[in-house]
């Protein structure tokens, strides 16, 4: 009698742990396989559950990081077609450093921007190419010098080292 007691109560002890073993590995197949967009059912406060938090975290962000990489491929093949399209016109080179600041600008989300070539022999810069999200505040467009060091600039071709400023 002792031995057929002892067979019941280890059916029902495996019986559970079969169970509980089971849950585990169904919640560890639903965790490693959700596709993009899916979030991975939350097993409550265990070690599980955080895992499948971690893992909808992370997939939301690598969702938003693959959008911003989308936006930069537009942008990009965008500059490049108009790039493009200004070096095969008979417009000049003017145009095309025009259309190289206005560009990068936009893609460096700038107010404005403008491209100075340094003559190192007289220590001046001399203005190519200017662009301004607002026309009345762009820069001449003739062609305007200043002394090395003068502005920002002017400091940043002679400190050769690059600056971001806002709200300048």
């Amino acid at each position: 009698m002792a031995i057929i007691a002892s067979i019941f109560l280890g059916y029902v002890v495996l019986k559970r742990t079969m169970g509980a073993v089971m849950e585990v590995v169904q919640q560890a197949k639903a965790v490693s396989r959700p596709t993009i967009g899916e979030s991975a059912p939350s097993a409550g406060q265990d070690e599980l559950g955080e895992l499948a938090r971690t893992f909808n975290r992370i997939t939301q962000e690598l969702e938003g990081k693959i959008q911003e990489l989308e936006s930069s491929r537009a942008l990009i093949k965008r500059l490049f077609s108009r790039i493009g399209t200004a070096i095969v016109s008979y417009e000049g080179i003017d145009h095309l450093l025009e259309l190289i600041v206005e560009n990068a600008a936009l893609a460096l989300e700038a107010q404005q921007g403008s491209l100075l070539l340094m003559d190192g022999e007289r220590q001046v810069l001399t203005m190519k190419a200017a662009w301004s999200l607002a026309p009345e505040e762009e820069p001449s467009r003739r062609e305007r010098e200043m002394a090395l060091g003068e502005g920002i600039a002017g400091w940043v071709a002679k400190e050769r080292t690059a600056m971001r400023s806002a709200g300048l």
